[in-house]
């Protein structure tokens, strides 16, 4: 049986072109015009959610910026069995730097994002005197999260 979560994966896949970008409301229209299935009846925010999520992490789509995306390049997994290879361990010591480099730019981004985000959302939260303790819980836990984040990217900065 299928799940309406790998239906929503899959039309997606199918229907998105390189060229375009998309909106959330550019995805579930569609949606509509391929399935006939409507947000809100036929799947829920969760299922699509769900969707996105798993289509970022396969690469399928990208994330231009917040609410926009592009399909993906197409990954290893279209390229065939010579794309599955191990790496050539020969490679030159420059193009190994440039590979880390990259990554710690990519870590680097991710945590900016990550705490600007947190840092936007975290005053907004407003705790009454009737709090529950797992909510003051989750609050301190954010607090130093927000703290970690901010002493990593000073001495990443150094």
């Amino acid at each position: 049986m299928e799940t309406i979560s790998k239906r929503l994966k899959d039309t997606l896949r199918e229907t998105t072109q390189y060229d375009r970008k998309y909106t959330n409301e550019g995805f579930r229209q569609l949606i509509f015009e391929h399935t006939g299935m409507k947000y809100g009846e036929d799947y829920q925010e969760s299922h699509f959610a769900g969707c996105l999520s798993a289509l970022r992490k396969s690469g399928d789509i990208v994330q231009v910026q917040r609410g926009e995306y592009r399909k993906g390049d197409p990954g290893p997994r279209n390229a065939g069995p010579a794309a599955m290879n191990p790496p050539d361990f020969t490679d030159s010591v420059n193009d190994r730097d440039a590979s880390l480099v990259q990554v710690k730019a990519g870590i680097i981004q991710s945590v900016q994002r990550e705490l600007a985000y947190l840092k936007s959302v975290t005053p907004k939260m407003v705790l009454s005197f009737d709090s529950s303790e797992e909510d003051i819980q989750f609050m301190l836990k954010m607090k130093e999260l927000v703290r970690n984040l901010e002493e990593f990217q000073r001495q990443v900065n150094l």
